[in-house]
C-alpha cells in the first residue's frame, strides 16, 4: 500500500457484504486494483448522497451514478471469494431506494 492511501476499506464497501468483511479487508490490503475499486465505489456512493440531497434537476446524473454504483458493486462482489454452497450472502443496500433505483414494475417476492 502506498503512503497516503487509506489503511482500511471504506465503510460503504464493508456494508455491501458484511459477512465477507474479512475477505474484503484482506483483498484491500493485498490487491491494488481492488483497493482502487473500493475507493471508486465509496466516491460514487458519496456523490449519489450529495446529488440526492441537492436533487435540483440532477435526475440524469443520479441515474448515471446509480448505474455506475451497480456496476462497481457487481465488480466488487465478483472479486470476492465464493462462500460455501448454500451460504451465499445477499447484497446489502443501506441507502433508501429512489425512483432511479427501483424498477417501474418490480418483480413479486416469492413466498417462503
Amino acid at each position: 500500500m502506498r503512503t497516503g492511501e487509506p489503511a482500511q476499506p471504506p465503510d460503504p464497501v464493508l456494508m455491501l457484504q458484511p459477512r465477507s468483511e474479512a475477505a474484503i479487508r484482506q483483498l484491500f490490503h493485498e490487491d491494488e486494483e481492488f483497493r482502487e475499486l473500493c475507493n471508486d465505489y465509496a466516491e460514487c456512493v458519496a456523490m449519489l448522497d450529495q446529488l440526492r440531497r441537492g436533487q435540483g434537476g440532477a435526475d440524469d446524473r443520479i441515474e448515471q451514478y446509480c448505474e455506475l454504483r451497480v456496476n462497481l458493486e457487481h465488480e466488487l462482489v465478483c472479486r470476492l471469494p465464493r462462500p460455501p454452497a448454500g451460504r451465499e450472502p445477499a447484497l446489502v443496500h443501506r441507502a433508501p431506494p429512489t425512483g432511479a433505483d427501483v424498477p417501474e414494475n418490480p418483480p413479486a417476492t416469492p413466498p417462503r
